[in-house]
């Protein structure tokens, strides 16, 4: 039976980028003739037959022309000598779901024909192309491992440390569970920093002569090897050994490497040769084969520059089947090579110690992050178990990786487009702020990315009440309890801390968080009970949730009760355009899209209506909230007790940014120790080109700046302050009444 995963991820890993012809970008255009300058395997075109064509062969006739049940085929071979034609997929998956996505994908109707070498490929792939019978018709390229040896003895494994990996280490060295696939030139199955880590199939009874799992593969113990088509995908070349060392090595045994993800196991597939070639039908194989039989994390150390429609359907259905798809671009300093240009696929570029962009990274639109590619010490295979030092995005990929599998580790429930998100959002920038095409959106930090997944409880450090004997009880407060995670659910439960008369909390006192959602505790306080004074306790809050990171979390709460209180909660207008502060340039970029909203830390506490916090939503549509993460696009005036609500309105309005950078970007900063800022620059409303630019300025001292540099249509905007529950505000501006919004204008808040 051929096990299937909810989700894996495909990895390309390159060390160095051999040109094999210039970039293909129609291949299926049936006018458009394939390229004759790039590399090929002798006497084979790949060929997809529209759906309900599959042509049977059945046989040789006397001068060797393939004779098949399909008459425009037999014509071809009587004219150009075809010799064979193999399926690619030899036996449909096993499970259901795995089997539709690939039947839909037309996969079980791509072939390989073998054609007299002497013939001229192109007039039968033209002739191919013109039939209504063919999807597709392609040379069988050539894939390379992009290998860039180096002999230069460093010390050991920077990229490690670089990546912060000790860190991450803290919180997960891995689980077993996770299974990396080596797509490459094989694994040394008898290394022994790889031996203990080797996949072994589960549904494969060892030598005993029988595909027991049916999937067309007889005894595939510990995975295939494409080349040879046997079931030995040892290494004979080393690339793919230094590959999974990056990636998966055995960690702490006082031997050799560390590989990132300890844990992980290591699934060997083999698809090029002893000269680290091979066709990108036997790559397509790979990544089907690694998919089908549960490996989460593909990595394909190879590629080329020649866009490929099989290589792309076989990555698209790994994809499809939950894979989180990865490529390295390549080492000749040019355009992104192929698989990493599909838009299925995370590219990564390489970097040096200093952190700085390897000169030999390929570079475009398509890079997504970056990872440490330059002086890497791993495993080698070279007639022997050994190690080397190499350079290449072979070498980065593979920490992305050990990264991956790390993730999955902290949270197994995570789709494959949500590990790409966490590994790309939580990447230190570099190069030009935001994305840019040498780095990505940064070079991976394995720290952050855990940090990232695993659950944390957010809560504020403190909150308050004020009570006067002329007046009722305090209106009860929301204490919000949130996960620290980019996705998944905590669980938590509160109690005080010491129990007191005078403060009261929930029901329930337990519950779940998810992003953006937090949990919410009721919490009141009864002054009846006591005499005029301050008072002070705890919120005790913990969870159990496996990886929680911070519990139990202590949020002290406080009653004042005074003679009496005085409120004063007014707006100063100020008209300084010399106080803009722009963080355009170096400022951290929000990847925020329509009616979006994202979690930010503050660094330091700000109390807002009474309660102190530490943490902030902001949100596309012009308003940051103490709250949670509302994505309301249509504005209202103030105050109101509808969502959203403990929020400072700067310009609450129907706004869509773009989130790479320059125009349409919002921005955070912390600028020095007492400011932070949060920056909306050029952000366009939605339906128009009209485009707004304006921030917030939180002081330490509790003081809110808003500002604004330019303005296009103020007509439709909300702008002020709002409490928790809605029921208090001071309001400056809705739909074009109250006092007059200006380029320049700085508006000054401060709080009780």
């Amino acid at each position: 039976m051929i096990r299937i995963v909810a989700r894996c991820m495909t990895l390309v890993l390159l060390t160095s980028l051999l040109l094999m012809g210039p970039v293909i970008t129609h291949a299926t255009n049936p006018s458009e003739p394939p390229s004759s300058q790039a590399e090929s395997v002798p006497g084979e075109i790949i060929v997809k037959f529209k759906a309900g064509v599959h042509p049977q062969a059945l046989g040789l006739d006397e001068q060797g022309r393939l004779a098949t049940d399909l008459p425009f085929l037999n014509a071809l071979s009587a004219r150009y000598k075809i010799t064979a034609l193999d399926m690619m997929v030899e036996a449909l998956p096993a499970e259901s779901r795995a089997r539709a996505i690939l039947v839909q994908a037309g996969l079980n109707r791509i072939y390989k024909l073998k054609v007299d070498e002497k013939t001229d490929l192109f007039q039968v792939i033209k002739a191919l192309r013109s039939s209504p019978y063919v999807e597709y018709a392609e040379l069988n390229y050539i894939a390379r491992a992009f290998i860039t040896p180096n002999d230069t003895h460093w010390s050991s494994q920077w990229g490690m440390t670089k990546i912060e990996a000790p860190a991450a280490w803290d919180i997960t060295t891995g689980n077993a569970n996770v299974t990396i696939a080596i797509v490459d030139t094989g694994t040394d199955l008898s290394h022994p920093d790889l031996t203990d880590k080797i996949w072994v199939n589960p549904d494969e009874t060892p030598g005993n002569g029988v595909d027991d799992d049916g999937n067309g593969k007889v005894d595939d113990v510990n995975g295939w090897d494409f080349v040879n088509d046997d079931n030995s995908p040892q290494d004979d070349h080393g690339h793919g050994t230094h590959v999974a060392g990056i990636a998966a090595a055995k960690t702490n045994n006082s031997t050799g490497v560390a590989g990132l993800s300890w844990g992980a196991q290591i699934m060997p597939v083999k698809v090029l040769n002893d000269y680290g070639k091979g066709g990108y039908e036997d790559v397509a194989n790979g990544v089907i084969y690694a998919a089908n039989e549960g490996a989460d994390i593909i990595n394909l150390s190879l590629g080329g520059s020649t866009f490929s429609s099989v290589l792309k359907d076989a990555v698209k259905y790994a994809h499809d089947l939950g894979c989180v798809v990865v490529a390295a671009t390549g080492n000749t300093n040019s355009a992104v090579s192929y698989p990493a240009r599909y838009p299925e696929v995370i590219a990564v570029a390489a970097t040096d110690s200093n952190d700085q962009r390897a000169s030999f990274s390929n570079y475009g639109p398509e890079v997504d992050v970056a990872a440490p590619g330059v002086n890497i010490y791993s495993t080698y295979w070279w007639g022997g178990s050994t190690y080397e030092w190499m350079n290449g995005t072979s070498q980065a990929s593979p920490h992305v990786a050990g990264l991956a599998a790390l993730v999955w580790s902290v949270n197994p429930a995570l789709s494959n487009t949500q590990v790409e998100s966490i590994i790309k959002q939580t990447a230190d920038d570099l190069g030009a702020a935001g994305r840019d095409d040498y780095y990505g959106f940064g070079r991976i930090n394995a720290r952050r990315a855990l940090e990232a997944t695993a659950p944390s409880l957010v809560t504020p450090s403190s909150m308050g009440f004020l009570a006067q004997p002329a007046t009722t009880n305090p209106l009860s407060q929301t204490l919000r309890i949130g996960n620290g995670a980019m996705y998944g659910t905590l669980q938590w439960s509160a109690a005080e801390n010491p129990d007191v008369a005078w403060l009261s909390i929930g029901p329930p006192t337990s519950g779940d968080a998810s992003p953006p959602s937090p949990g919410e505790l009721a919490v009141s306080v009864d002054k009846s009970v006591v005499g005029q004074g301050t008072y002070s306790t705890t919120i005790h809050i913990t969870s159990s949730t496996t990886y929680i990171q911070n519990s139990p979390r202590d949020v002290g709460v406080t009653l004042v009760y005074t003679s009496s209180i005085e409120k004063i909660y007014l707006p100063l207008v100020t008209m300084n355009f010399g106080n803009w502060i722009d963080i355009t340039a170096d400022g951290t970029i929000l990847p925020l899209g329509d009616d979006d909203a994202r979690r930010i830390d503050l660094p330091f506490d700000f109390r807002f209506y009474g309660t102190t916090y530490n943490e902030l939503w902001v949100s596309s549509n012009g308003l940051a909230s103490f709250a949670n993460g509302y994505t309301t696009w249509t504005n209202g005036c103030l105050p109101n007790t509808s969502t959203p609500n403990n929020a400072i309105y700067a310009f609450w309005d129907d706004l869509q940014p773009a989130d790479g950078g320059g125009s349409g970007t919002i921005y955070t900063k912390q600028v020095d120790s007492e400011t932070f800022v949060i920056e909306w620059y050029k952000v366009s409303h939605y339906g128009n080109s009209a485009r707004e630019t304006f921030e917030i300025v939180l002081k330490k001292d509790n003081t809110i700046l808003l500002q604004y540099q330019s303005l296009s249509n103020t007509s439709s905007a909300t702008v002020g302050v709002e409490n928790a529950d809605g029921t208090a505000a001071q309001q400056y501006w809705c739909n074009g009444t109250g006092s007059p919004l200006y380029d320049g204008l700085s508006i000054e808040f401060t709080t009780p």
